[in-house]
């Protein structure tokens, strides 16, 4: 397999060394492969060829790219890294330094995470990788209404367009320009601002895919291939790690803004009214946290949380809620309940366990069944999905979850007792 050509990558307003130019083309690279094994899945083995401009710092680079390749898409490659020429790009100056670098994304965990942050470190630079257009304007809203005003500028680094799809190698592209606008800007610290429940998401079925973009191996792996070609690089602070989305939203210091953000799988209406589909697992856990923590909300298309098969919804005149559109939710039900049950299958319990976050999935599972709490308590008679009653009916009278209990969680959340952590980068995650 020969992908030298296929990444189209436009140079953000800095001036970047050939090595950190090879990184971001290699990112790029990566994106467009995923795309490519996305569409014929059985091409996951051969021969991978990475074009640098000077192979010397890249002479132990195989070994991790070929793991992460094979961590993230399950591809088996063997790859060869050779010199060659790249056509020429425009490059300006960043005029300041800054002691951070903070990814932006424009979702919930990205943009508390940069506000907490601006109110902590006043010299912070914030990056955002441009691969898909809906996702673009919303950043750029963010940027000119709400960033700039706090003198938090914002590097677009503009990678080729990319289809609608899970991109788990998203996260290596925003992890190395996070890093390589960390390198020119002098920043020790580069913020990855993702919560616990999706940067250790686990395996909901055997055969399930579930987001890798923030996994802790990634991290590692990423920050192995910047520091061989690089040297020193920026420490990974992660200071949601260990919180739920509810705890993050809680914490945001605009709480308002928070309905602006996208969550959704796809980014196709980012502008309608109706923002989110309301069915996939990114909109239930927005919802069900933000019921929890008290926040705004986005518009739902299909908000299933509370409406019922058979009722008409959605952005198509004459659209119901069908047995499809609750697939996740009824994942997600399940989820929470084996969680307390301390039933969970092997797999998913497994990845739990090997990072130690049993603490912190039980308190996500508390938030699922206090949304429930506040949608289907005591005299609530709008809300009607029957399964999500019956599942907040059910865990009540067996005595899985007591209303006291439901109602403490939404307090400690509301009174932000879990806070982030912007102080001690993980050890393990810099390879220290």
């Amino acid at each position: 397999m020969d992908y030298r050509t296929l990444a189209r990558l436009e140079s953000p307003s800095i001036t970047l060394s050939n090595e950190s130019m090879d990184l971001l083309w290699l990112s790029a690279g990566l994106l467009r492969l995923e795309e490519l094994a996305n569409r014929n899945p059985s091409d996951v083995y051969g021969e991978l060829e990475i074009v640098v401009s000077d192979s010397n710092p890249w002479s132990d680079v195989n070994d991790p790219i070929e793991e992460l390749l094979e961590l993230v898409l399950g591809m088996r490659v063997k790859v060869r890294v050779i010199e060659g020429k790249r056509s020429p790009m425009v490059e300006g100056q960043l005029p300041a330094k800054a002691r951070s670098v903070v990814l932006f994304s424009g979702g919930v965990d990205s943009l508390a995470g940069i506000l907490l942050a601006r109110q902590k470190n006043e010299s912070l630079v914030g990056v955002y990788v441009s691969h898909m257009s809906g996702v673009t304007g919303i950043v750029k809203r963010f940027e000119s209404g709400v960033l700039r005003e706090m003198r938090v500028p914002v590097l677009e680094f503009r990678l080729q367009q990319t289809r609608r799809m899970l991109h788990q190698l998203r996260g290596f592209a925003y992890l190395i320009s996070g890093i390589v606008a960390a390198k020119s800007v002098g920043a020790a610290t580069l913020d990855v601002t993702e919560c616990g429940v999706t940067m250790y998401q686990p395996t909901i079925l055997a055969n399930d895919v579930v987001t890798m973009t923030t996994h802790p191996r990634l991290i590692e792996l990423t920050l192995m291939i910047a520091r061989r070609v690089l040297g020193r690089v920026p420490l990974v602070v992660r200071p949601f790690e260990d919180l739920t989305k509810a705890e993050v939203m809680a914490l945001c210091p605009e709480p308002a803004l928070l309905a602006r953000t996208h969550s959704c799988v796809s980014s196709q209406f980012s502008y309608a009214l109706s923002s989110h589909c309301g069915t996939c697992w990114g909109c239930l856990i927005k919802e069900a946290s933000a019921l929890v923590a008290g926040v705004g909300q986005p518009g739902w298309a299909k908000d299933v949380l509370r409406l019922d098969i058979g009722t008409e919804a959605g952005r198509r005149s004459g659209e119901k809620v069908t047995e499809r559109s609750i697939s996740d939710l009824l994942l997600l039900l399940d989820f929470s309940r084996h969680c307390l049950e301390d039933k969970l299958p092997w797999w998913t319990q497994s990845k739990i366990d090997e990072f130690g976050k049993g603490e912190l999935f039980r308190r996500f599972a508390l938030d699922i069944y206090s949304s429930l709490h506040i949608v289907y308590g005591e005299g609530n008679t709008l809300a009607r999905n029957r399964y999500a009653a019956k599942a907040y009916g059910e865990a009540i009278r067996k005595g899985l979850v007591t209303k006291d209990i439901l109602e403490n969680r939404i307090a400690e959340v509301r009174q932000k007792k879990w806070r982030p952590d912007f102080e001690w980068p993980s050890r393990a995650a810099n390879g220290l």
